[in-house]
């Protein structure tokens, strides 16, 4: 007859593989399969979250076959440089549009964020400006008073973001004086890479190493499958578009002509983002999209998007086979291996409900330095360096909100017009 801690350990795995399958969100496999944007920035703080935070040893089985079923329903099963990445793990979608703002000579547009980049940042900019204390609030005119005089109470907070994008060769000539300025980039695998992997499955391998003190080599290996699957995904990573060079970027307009994209949204707050056309439009159409090769080799396109597909798979297979696995060991590895889920489930709730899934990406690493220098170079390779400044006023309300944009839309059509 089975144990009561194997009849425990079933029902209770049941329970929490159901309950974690619904909370995972599919962006821990955009995680998985873009290292070099989601583990790109590292200090105390980050690896902190990722040690205690970002295990996927978890029950994710669900969430994998979701990503499944979008991979399969863009084609990507079909074979070599078949399919479409945009609204994958491998390339999200925001499915939101921002207007692009004319003069008298060339109407509004609207067009599509696609992975968004920026939009990601201020979003994160927009979070850590409420947070920060000591902020003044203009007056809300919704809420004046016939007298001229505002009221101090107000509905709701909005950020105001205009960004800045320029050429940093035009900014900074090679014979200018050195100043000193954040560099960005993610378009390869360094050491940070590799060392929120190792951080984020801490708490798995350190879950190993007891299993040798209760007697089972079997689960070692076992908690040791989750970073071995992430160490993988770095080799297997898709090759990515980074910044476009000088040649591209005149190919696509003048780079003299600036743009001005608007949108708000609520989790994002009012966004302005301002620079040359082709420099500024990047950012919404290639800018980190996965490209295949023409020609073959062992581990060219095709074998990198296979063994991603792969590396997602096995997290469908991960969970169950704990289980069953389970079955097997004695009393004290099944209850550590059933405190391990439940941990995992805990801290996905975590991640879920307190927003916490933006932990050491580029697009974190990018908001914290505009909030604390004001200045950014992103940059690639092959790619022109893009400078990027940030400003942010906090108003209360909406309305307050849209005479800002407002005048500085008329301002920015004005100095079009002087040109």
């Amino acid at each position: 007859m089975a144990s009561e801690a194997t009849v425990l350990t079933a029902a209770l795995g049941a329970v929490l593989g159901y309950v974690g399958s619904e909370v995972a969100e599919g962006v821990m496999f955009e995680r998985l399969l873009w290292p070099q944007r989601f583990y790109n920035h590292l200090n105390f703080s980050t690896a902190l979250q990722q040690g205690l935070l970002m295990t996927m040893g978890g029950p994710l089985h669900s969430a994998a076959l979701k990503t499944l079923d979008v991979f399969r329903s863009h084609g990507l099963y079909r074979g070599p440089g078949r399919g479409h990445f945009l609204g994958t793990a491998f390339y999200s979608d925001k499915k939101l549009r921002y207007s692009l703002s004319g003069n008298e000579n060339r109407p509004t547009d609207d067009r599509e964020f696609r992975n968004g980049f920026w939009l990601e940042v201020v979003r994160i900019i927009d979070a850590l400006s409420h947070a920060h204390q000591g902020r003044r609030l203009g007056p809300d005119p919704e809420n004046a008073t016939g007298h001229g005089q505002a009221r101090q109470s107000f509905r709701s907070t909005h950020a105001v973001h205009h960004i800045r994008l320029s050429l940093a060769s035009k900014n900074h000539p090679e014979n200018a004086p050195f100043i000193p300025v954040r560099h960005i980039s993610e378009d390869s695998l360094t050491w940070r890479t590799l060392a929120n992997v190792i951080i984020s499955e801490s708490v798995a391998v350190g879950v190993g190493v007891g299993s040798l003190f209760v007697g089972s080599y079997w689960m070692v290996i076992y908690m040791m499958i989750p970073l071995v699957l992430k160490l993988l995904a770095l080799l297997l990573s898709v090759r990515r578009e980074g910044l476009a060079s000088m040649l591209e970027l005149q190919k696509k307009g003048s780079l003299d002509e600036s743009i001005m994209l608007e949108y708000f949204g609520f989790e994002h707050g009012f966004l302005l983002l301002e620079g040359p056309g082709p420099a500024v439009l990047q950012f919404f159409r290639h800018y980190g999209h996965p490209f295949r090769e023409n020609h073959s080799s062992v581990f060219g396109s095709r074998f990198r998007e296979i063994g991603c597909i792969a590396l997602v798979y096995c997290f469908v297979l991960y969970f169950p086979a704990g289980l069953i696995l389970t079955i097997w060991e004695n009393d004290s590895m099944q209850y550590l291996w059933l405190a391990y889920q439940l941990y995992s489930v805990i801290t996905m709730h975590a991640i879920r409900l307190l927003d916490l899934q933006d932990c050491s990406r580029t697009e974190q690493k990018v908001a914290k330095f505009l909030c604390s220098d004001n200045k950014v170079w992103l940059e690639s390779k092959n790619g022109v360096t893009i400078e990027a400044t940030a400003k942010t006023d906090i108003v209360a309300g909406y309305t307050e909100g849209q005479r800002i944009v407002h005048e500085r839309v008329l301002q920015y059509r004005e100095k079009l017009a002087t040109k």
